[in-house]
């Protein structure tokens, strides 16, 4: 499956008219309206859900690079469909791919607790790319045989 990657230049453009303060980060409100302005069509409730899965250091903003990952993740994916939302989590480069890094991060951020070895070894077992990543595909067929 072919992800379309974020436009980094506007998704940089949006986030600095809706930094009102120049902080360098936005909060909830500020990104309900960056949707708004990018075309993105989403509730308030939905945009809130899907940040919880992207907002890394959990703290309920987002600076320039979780942006750009929120939008990359929304113009790819619809608020219901929760595996391709995990899926471009994950996605950190935008490759459409989940390398070993993408994979213990996430695990990490969802306080899985599961040991870096035992996620390596997972995505050994998942991966379908001759780097030795995981497609989304792939990463779907195998949860979905869990």
């Amino acid at each position: 499956m072919k992800f379309q990657k974020p436009d980094v230049p506007k998704c940089q453009n949006v986030f600095n008219k809706i930094d009102k303060n120049n902080s360098g980060e936005i909060e909830k409100m500020e990104l309900v309206e960056g949707m708004k302005l990018l075309g993105i069509e989403m509730s308030t409730n939905q945009i809130l859900e899907v940040l919880k899965v992207v907002d890394s250091d959990m703290d309920n903003k987002m600076d320039i690079i979780e942006f750009t990952h929120f939008v990359y993740i929304v113009k790819n994916a619809k608020p219901e469909e929760i595996d391709k939302i995990l899926f471009l989590s994950c996605d950190s480069d935008f490759s459409g791919t989940i390398d070993k890094k993408e994979m213990i991060n996430i695990c990490a951020k969802l306080c899985l607790g599961i040991e870096r070895k035992k996620i390596c070894e997972l995505v050994d077992a998942m991966s379908d790319v001759e780097d030795g990543s995981v497609s989304y595909d792939a990463f779907i067929s195998f949860f979905s045989n869990l």
